[in-house]
């Protein structure tokens, strides 16, 4: 649903695969997309690089399922998806050229920890597309901007259809505020995510909000 309605998400879907197009990789490189939840990155990934293997690596076997179904009766043959965590240290080091990891680490236990386990990944001068949630979650102000933006498109009854099917991203949204407002999940500013990417021992090319600024986007190398 968040691709197909969303406008913020397919933004940064689409500012994934403009920075996917600008990587320099050679055949028979590997990219790893981090929690790849239901693929919309990881098949864009096996797209732009066909002549590159790419890992879609994910801990739910639901997420997993809608990926494969996304993928079709004859998914991407460079196209691998693989059951795992970052936390599991499940890559081998200095084995990946490039990497995408999008709403991830603000729900992670250590999230540096995270960050540092797939620097080791990266062969050096390997490149990370980093997408984090790093705001605490306005409801009402998502709200609007949905109705506002659902109205133009579907008017007021196809609104209140897409919203009542979305009722259950409704509920995980108040969850995820409500894990930010306790502490449980990780909040930062532009600048804060930066400091920490660097702190792991990346070189930031590049830091921006998008996703309406509640997300923040790092570009960096190893």
């Amino acid at each position: 649903m968040f691709l197909q309605y969303n406008p913020a998400y397919q933004e940064i879907l689409a500012e994934f695969q403009e920075e996917a197009r600008n990587w320099p990789l050679e055949s028979d490189s590997v990219i790893v997309d981090a929690g790849a939840g239901t693929g919309n990155f990881s098949l864009a990934a096996s797209r732009i690089h066909p002549g590159s293997l790419t890992v879609h690596l994910e801990p739910d076997l639901r997420m997993i399922a809608r990926a494969r179904a996304k993928a079709g009766e004859t998914p991407p043959a460079n196209l691998r998806m693989v059951r795992g965590r970052i936390e599991d240290d499940c890559i081998r080091s200095n084995s990946v050229s490039a990497m995408m990891c999008v709403h991830v680490l603000y729900s992670l236990p250590n999230p540096r920890d995270a960050l540092a386990t797939m620097h080791r990944w990266l062969l050096p001068a390997g490149r990370i597309f980093l997408c984090d949630l790093g705001r605490i979650v306005d409801l009402n102000d998502w709200t609007r901007f949905f109705i506002g933006h659902l109205r133009r498109r579907f008017g007021v009854i196809g609104t209140a259809r897409i919203l009542w099917k979305g009722r259950v991203v409704a509920q995980q949204n108040r969850i995820i505020r409500d894990r930010q407002r306790d502490g449980t999940y990780w909040t930062h500013s532009p600048a804060q995510f930066a400091d920490i990417v660097e702190q792991t021992g990346f070189h930031v090319l590049s830091v921006r909000p998008c996703n309406r600024g509640y997300s923040h986007l790092v570009v960096a190398q190893k």
